[in-house]
């Protein structure tokens, strides 16, 4: 018969009087459940779901455009003008009310082979981000399109039409400004200068867009606000999202007098 030492029986009696605390699962160590009054392991906890967050953009049109069979003549834009210079003054205005025939009657572009229904055309885009929780827009950015002169004299006389200016500020104060601008050709410039001397050229307008945001669920909004030279017509029209068929009216304004084209405010920043 084998002999057992007595180390290896004491072993054998300590494990059958205490049991073992321990088991091996894999490779982990863990304590058996219940053993020594030990709380059983929590399930883990899913993450939050992330807030909802959703992506706008939105381009705008502006049309600047006479009208000329309604053309207000107006007073002489010298107070000290007389006959000989109302006479002058007259046959301008007429020239022009014959002439200037714009429609505006949409946003869209020149199809080619054919001239714009307007003075002035400008384009303007801006995108952002609204977020659940977040009142302001953010990740915003605003940028310029093109701009286009109207048709003025044949052969191929065409107005001005300045480099549309934008204002970033989306993400600062919810805002972003557009301000489309133009004169006549210079060749023209002439005949304005015949009637009396004038300072500025440019006919201009300047729309501002406030951008907010829904805490509940990240819709967005848009408000427009515009100022103006006092001549002519003023048109702008919003296509959302960007690139959208349809177009929507937003700010119109009818031309002044044909005089306050002596009279023209400074072309402001956006």
């Amino acid at each position: 018969m084998r002999r057992v030492s007595y180390a290896t029986l004491f072993a054998l009696v300590i494990s059958m009087a205490f049991g073992s605390a321990w088991e091996v699962v894999g490779d982990q160590h863990a304590p058996i459940m219940g053993s020594y009054g030990m709380r059983p392991l929590l399930a883990p906890v899913p993450p939050a779901p992330l807030p909802r967050t959703l992506t706008y953009s939105v381009e705008l049109r502006s049309k600047l455009w006479i009208n000329g069979p309604a053309i207000v003549m107006g007073l002489h834009p010298s107070a000290l003008a007389g006959p000989q210079d109302y006479g002058r003054y007259w046959a301008f205005w007429l020239a022009t009310k014959r002439k200037f025939l714009d429609t505006a009657a949409t946003d869209a572009f020149p199809a080619p082979g054919t001239v714009l229904d307007a003075r002035i055309l400008g384009q303007g885009f801006a995108r952002w981000k609204c977020q659940q929780g977040r009142a302001n827009p953010f990740a915003g950015a605003a940028w310029p399109g093109a701009a286009v002169g109207g048709f003025e004299l044949p052969p191929a006389i065409f107005g001005v039409a300045n480099p549309v200016a934008i204002r970033n500020s989306i993400n600062v104060v919810g805002t972003w400004g557009m301000v489309t601008s133009g004169r006549p050709n210079l060749l023209l410039e002439p005949a304005f200068q015949s009637v009396f001397p004038r300072l500025r050229r440019n006919i201009w307008n300047k729309v501002v867009t406030t951008v907010t945001c829904n805490l509940a669920n990240a819709t967005s909004a848009l408000a427009y606000t515009g100022t103006r030279s006092a001549f002519p017509n003023h048109r702008v029209w919003r296509r959302t999202p960007i690139g959208a068929a349809n177009s929507a009216l937003r700010l119109t304004a009818a031309q002044g007098p044909f005089t306050r084209l002596w009279q023209l405010a400074p072309v402001p920043a956006p």
